[in-house]
């Protein structure tokens, strides 16, 4: 069974960008939401991905994503994300909002917004940076 609209969220979270995809950067910078962005054309590593590629915006001096546009294998949009962060005084910014459009009819067109309502810092184990540690990671 597939998730539609809405629901469908399921397969973006699946989505490793590093490991789906591999990205050749554009020359020019383009800012979103006044932002200054390096801009990186993806292309999907393995045949039968769910997306065939798409484009993904980073800011140019913090390395976060804030936009990002996927396409099915055919070509056609399927999923535009966008990311919002709060920043913290004293701390880095972290992610606030994330919006994602649902491109194609079938899904409904739908818009989706995930907002974090609330972060709590933590302690990590310093065996998750080992490759033992980092293996064990879903």
């Amino acid at each position: 069974q597939r998730l539609m609209g809405g629901a469908s969220i399921g397969d973006l979270a699946r989505l490793r960008f590093a490991d789906d995809f591999t990205a050749a950067a554009r020359p020019e910078e383009e800012p979103i939401d006044s932002v200054a962005c390096r801009v990186l054309d993806l292309v999907a590593r393995r045949h039968g991905a769910p997306y065939g590629g798409g484009a993904l915006w980073v800011g140019a001096a913090d390395s976060l994503p804030r936009l990002a546009r996927l396409n099915l294998p055919s070509g056609k949009p399927a999923k535009e994300m966008r990311f919002t962060y709060r920043e913290n005084r004293g701390a880095a910014p972290h992610l606030d909002r994330m919006e994602i459009d649902h491109l194609l009819a079938a899904e409904g067109l739908v818009h989706t917004t995930l907002a974090l309502l609330d972060v709590a810092p933590r302690p990590l184990d310093a065996a998750l940076f080992t490759p033992a540690g980092a293996g064990a990671l879903p």
